[in-house]
C-alpha cells in the first residue's frame, strides 16, 4: 500500500474515503468508528450517521485529517508491505507517533520517504543517499548516533 503526502480522496461517501481503495468491506460500521478514534479523527468517530454522508472530502478535511484519513486506510486493509510518502508531514509529533505506533501493529513491512530526522525512531534501519550513486544503508541507531554522538553516548 501506498500512502503519499496528499491523500487520493475520491467523490463520495464518507465510507467510501475510510475503505479506499476497497469498494467493500467486512469492516463494521462500529470498527471504522473505533479507528477513526485512534488515528485521532473525532469529527468522524463522534458522527457514525455520516458514514454514507457525499461530499468532496479533499475540501471538507485539512490535509492532515486526510493524512490520518490514510491511516486508516491502512488500518483496515493491513497490507503486508507499505511505503509512507511524507504520509505525516502535516501531523504533529503526538499524532505522528501515535499512528506510527498503529502503524507497527497492523503492517509487517514499511518503507517511509522523509526529510523530518524524527521519523528515524520509528525504523530499524536508514537508507542515505550520500552523493549521485552512492547509497548507504545502516541500523537506524548508528544513523542516530553518526548525528549527534552525545545522544549515542547516553543511549
Amino acid at each position: 500500500m501506498f500512502l503519499p503526502q496528499r491523500p487520493y480522496m475520491p467523490l463520495g461517501t464518507l465510507r467510501q474515503q475510510l475503505l479506499f481503495p476497497a469498494t467493500s468491506s467486512a469492516v463494521s460500521d462500529a470498527a471504522l468508528l473505533r479507528m477513526a478514534q485512534q488515528v485521532d479523527l473525532p469529527r468522524v468517530a463522534e458522527a457514525p450517521n455520516d458514514l454514507d454522508k457525499e461530499d468532496d472530502w479533499a475540501e471538507m478535511l485539512s490535509l492532515g485529517e486526510q493524512q490520518r484519513v490514510a491511516f486508516l486506510r491502512l488500518l483496515c486493509q493491513q497490507p503486508a508491505l507499505a511505503f509512507l510518502d511524507e504520509a505525516t508531514s502535516a501531523l504533529d509529533a503526538d499524532t505522528e507517533r501515535r499512528l506510527y505506533t498503529l502503524l507497527h501493529t497492523s503492517c509487517r513491512t514499511f518503507v517511509s520517504v522523509g526529510h523530518r530526522m524524527q521519523l528515524v525512531k520509528y525504523h530499524t534501519h536508514v537508507l542515505k543517499w550520500e552523493a549521485p550513486g552512492k547509497w548507504v544503508f545502516m541500523p537506524a541507531a548508528e544513523f542516530q548516533a553518526a548525528l549527534d554522538p552525545q545522544h549515542a553516548a547516553v543511549a
